[in-house]
């Protein structure tokens, strides 16, 4: 009896000082971070120096999905909310004949500088102390542009299941802030 009341204080105080301790995240989870962070996420809310600005992410045609792997890739999509609830993704069939791309040039042409600088996808991971995202976008895509940033750092504030809230500053040091939702309620297996 008393092998079994030391062995699961000691899972609990494993289990307490382990666990995720984000600002407002849980307090204990038994998926990994890595886990948690991989999913395909779409912005539920952002400010951009603590005003609301999820209508230029989310427009009124157009939405953003991050698709966040296991591997430590990640990517990008544009999707097109339809009115059963569903969604077309910039992957389905031949967009050419679904959606104007002007419209999509343009949607994606507005879009703040510091989430245009991660559309071409490239590669996460966590920091030392998995507080920060580190986010490495591929810069092959536009070998003339020197400005590029090689790598961003965003600070993990919650990090759920189904919800990741984070914060970054854009190379102006403006404070900026996502919560990203999953786009879909299935497990994200990849």
């Amino acid at each position: 009896m008393m092998f079994k009341n030391i062995a699961i204080a000691t899972l609990a105080l494993t289990l307490t000082l382990g666990a995720c301790k984000y600002e407002e995240g849980p307090n204990i989870s038994l998926r990994t971070k890595r886990d948690r962070v991989a999913n395909e996420w779409v912005f539920d809310a952002y400010t951009y120096n603590g005003v609301d600005a999820l209508n230029e992410i989310n427009g009124d045609t157009f939405k953003l999905v991050l698709n966040m792997y296991r591997t430590n890739d990640y990517g990008s999509a544009i999707i097109k909310p339809l009115a059963n609830g569903g969604y077309e993704t910039s992957h389905t069939g031949n967009v050419t004949k679904k959606w104007n791309s002007n419209d999509v040039i343009a949607y994606s042409n507005n879009l703040p500088d510091h989430v245009k600088a991660i559309l071409p996808g490239g590669y996460w991971n966590f920091d030392k102390r998995h507080y920060k995202l580190q986010i490495k976008p591929e810069l092959s895509y536009d070998p003339d542009n020197q400005g590029q940033v090689l790598s961003h750092e965003w600070t993990i504030i919650k990090l759920k299941e189904k919800e990741m809230k984070i914060e970054g500053r854009d190379k102006n040091d403006i404070p900026f802030t996502f919560t990203l939702k999953p786009l879909n309620d299935e497990p994200y297996f990849f």
